[in-house]
Formats: structure tokens, sequence, C-alpha cells
């Protein structure tokens, strides 16, 4: 499984109802309806899967799904 369907899934998990076929790689989170408390819930979650830490203070550069894969692929271990 990809990165980006990983996060899909941790998206479609922490928000329930969400049609997530409005979340497309470039879609900004605030615009489908992911919350402020949802994206902290998403970014935590994202964390603990991928073993990886983003850095505090730039939790809001990640606003769509493309800018928090691309962030985990460059920065997974292994």
């Amino acid at each position: 499984m990809s990165v980006e369907n990983d996060i899909r899934k941790i998206i479609s998990d922490a928000v329930v109802g969400l049609d997530m076929d409005t979340v497309t790689r470039n879609a900004l989170f605030a615009d489908v309806g992911i919350d402020s408390l949802d994206i902290a819930t998403i970014l935590l979650e994202a964390q603990e899967k991928f073993n990886v830490e983003i850095p505090e203070g730039q939790e809001d550069d990640f606003d769509t799904l493309g800018k928090l894969a691309a962030f985990i692929e460059d920065h997974v271990d292994g």
C-alpha cells in the first residue's frame, strides 16, 4: 500500500462521514471539511504509523494530502 493510500485510510478513520472523493492530493483539508482537531489527529496518527516526526510549529504546512504524503515519503525510515 502506498503512503498516500495509508494516509487516506487514516483520514477516513479520523473523520467519520467525510466524502473521501473530495480528498484529492491537492485539496486543502479545510476546504473538504477537515477541521483543525481532525488535522491534529491525522498528523498524530501519521507520525505513529510511519515513525516520523512532524516538526513542532510546522503543522500548518501539511494542509493537503499531497504535502503530508511527500513529507512522509522524504522522511520515512527504510
